[in-house]
């Protein structure tokens, strides 16, 4: 599925000329976004792939077709949005466990309980789908492969800035754990760069990342220092209740051409649309997927009766009820309701 203009009079169209720019770039430049993110973080930079709203269910996709090449380059640590740093250590234990030790265990209702406990409000299929998905990438790999770590970024739905900073520096911790002597001195007397890591956020949260690359008041003056500034992903995507940016120019070039040629990506300094500088859109890399962009898919019965009383706190505004059954029931249902009133601001 493609969002491709019409051919009412009243849809704007993209001009012919800036139709054979891109299709030109095209047969000339085509790179895949994996392989621009991969030559990005070779380069010694990080990449933080900035998601336009928690609601878009999209771009897990893309994560998840990442995952390989930035193994590939040295990505052993992928920081999330969606995940809470109370619950790193089962986290840590999960994503790094091997489904083969444990038959009788079901990783979709692990995945689920982690989220559930991160945070109740995103009871989404594509949030479990990831964390299942790195859980099984690592189980194929060999005793001697570095298997990726899933970092959680966010604190009592925050993004925590000082985990963050730690993970550019280099290391990150379990919740539980204890920061020792050690690790505190090579922390602070670092002086290499540390290794590129991949960050998923949402765009609200990048201009708070910066700060751990020194691009603002950092908690720690020191946190960034050596640390290249990270490039910004961004995930191309109609305009939800708008339209499609460029009058529709990147829908209809790829319309026009083989499948394989409908995913690419480009550095936004050299961006083969005519119309970018005015765009307004802050990346440095811009991927393009056929994808179809499409809300979150609410899972069914997330928040079950007995979860109830937990989740509660991820509905401030949500009154005691019981049976605590209507309760789970309302949580539920205003879930659900979070992904429609999204779904309908999408273009048709």
């Amino acid at each position: 599925m493609l969002f491709v203009s019409g051919c009412s009079p009243s849809v704007a169209l993209p001009s012919g000329n800036d139709m054979e720019i891109l299709d030109s770039w095209l047969d000339e430049n085509i790179v895949s976004p994996a392989d621009l993110a991969a030559q990005t973080i070779v380069s010694g930079r990080s990449v933080i792939l900035a998601q336009d709203d928690a609601m878009r269910g999209d771009t897990s996709m893309l994560v998840e077709a990442l995952l390989p090449t930035l193994h590939d380059v040295g990505i052993s640590t992928v920081g999330v949005f969606f995940m809470d740093v109370s619950v790193q250590a089962d986290l840590d234990e999960f994503i790094l466990s091997d489904p083969a030790d444990n038959p009788s265990d079901n990783p979709a209702l692990k995945a689920k309980s982690l989220l559930r406990a991160a945070d109740a409000s995103l009871g989404y299929a594509e949030y479990c789908g990831f964390l299942e998905t790195v859980n099984r990438f690592n189980s194929r790999l060999s005793g001697q492969e570095t298997p990726i770590r899933v970092a959680a970024l966010g604190r009592n739905g925050q993004l925590d800035i000082e985990i963050l900073a730690k993970i550019v520096q280099g290391w990150v911790e379990s919740e539980e754990e204890e920061e020792t002597e050690v690790v505190t001195e090579a922390a602070e007397t670092r002086s290499d760069p540390a290794e590129p890591v991949f960050l998923w956020l949402l765009s609200s949260q990048t201009a708070s990342a910066m700060e751990a690359w020194g691009e603002g008041d950092s908690p720690d003056e020191d946190s960034s220092q050596g640390n290249a500034p990270p490039a910004i992903l961004r995930h191309h995507s109609p305009v939800p209740g708008e339209g499609l940016r460029w009058d529709g120019l990147i829908e209809s070039v790829a319309a026009e051409r083989d499948l394989r040629d409908r995913t690419f990506a480009f550095y936004t300094e050299q961006a083969p649309i005519p119309g970018w500088p005015e765009s307004g859109i802050d990346a440095d890399i811009y991927a393009v997927t056929p994808y179809p962009y499409r809300g979150v898919t609410p899972i069914p019965d997330f928040i079950s009766p007995e979860y109830a009383t937990e989740a509660r706190r991820f509905f401030p505004d949500m009154s005691m009820e019981k049976p605590l059954r209507w309760l789970s029931s309302r949580m539920n249902h205003r879930i659900e309701r979070a992904a429609r009133k999204y779904a309908k601001s999408l273009p048709d």
